[in-house]
């Protein structure tokens, strides 16, 4: 298991910075333009079949501990993806809460359960925890505090795949920007192909790459 030292950042906030005309306004981070890839990836539990989901069903794990991520970036206002893994934690992409040069991005907050014009309960993010190494080594994800104790299901960290790791039955979650903005979900399976390059995520459906920018940070679940 390979171990990361990891630094955090204070996030600044404003009181209600977070307008319903901001929130609509917001574009998709999207890490592509930034040479970011999104290979460290944690998967977790959920709690029925796949064949049951449902992306406007907010009663049910994964889709009770997921949300919209709202940052103030460089590039403007942003929206991404995170999970509750934890009552005070999310889980997300690094590069969603901070540049290249780990500049952390301000007035993060969740809007937990977002469905395109409302949500159900906003979190602000107090601080944020990374991996200590270079944004562009891949080791792409963080964890977010939140300022209150979430009391809904959350996702439970299952494990960080390996190059013998391979899942049949894998879900993809996100927010991405062809959704208008709404929850949607990617069903298929992925193995590691390790080359000359290092480790790379192989995903074996075509429906993947329906989820556009604004997914970045929604986790990759098992059941």
């Amino acid at each position: 298991m390979t171990h990361h030292k990891i630094k955090t950042k204070t996030i600044t906030q404003e009181p209600d910075f977070w307008t319903k005309e901001r929130i609509a306004s917001s574009q998709p981070l999207d890490a592509l333009t930034r040479n970011v890839e999104n290979n460290e990836i944690i998967v977790s539990p959920v709690d029925e079949p796949f064949s049951k989901f449902k992306n406007e069903n907010f009663n049910n794990l994964p889709n009770a501990a997921m949300g919209r991520l709202q940052a103030k970036t460089p590039y403007g206002d942003s929206f991404s993806s995170a999970q509750f893994v934890h009552p005070k934690v999310l889980l997300t992409a690094r590069h969603c809460v901070m540049d290249e040069q780990n500049k952390p991005f301000s007035r993060i907050t969740f809007l937990h359960q977002y469905n395109g014009d409302s949500y159900k309960e906003l979190f602000n993010i107090t601080n944020t925890f990374y991996p200590s190494k270079s944004l562009n080594t891949n080791i792409d994800y963080a964890f977010c505090l939140v300022d209150k104790k979430f009391t809904g299901k959350y996702l439970k960290i299952l494990q960080a795949p390996n190059k013998s790791t391979v899942h049949k039955n894998i879900v993809n979650l996100g927010y991405p920007s062809n959704f208008s903005g709404r929850l949607a979900c990617a069903n298929g399976a992925y193995s590691y192909d390790v080359n000359k390059q290092g480790r790379k995520v192989t995903f074996l459906t075509k429906e993947q790459f329906t989820m556009w920018k604004g997914a970045s940070g929604g986790a990759w679940v098992v059941n």
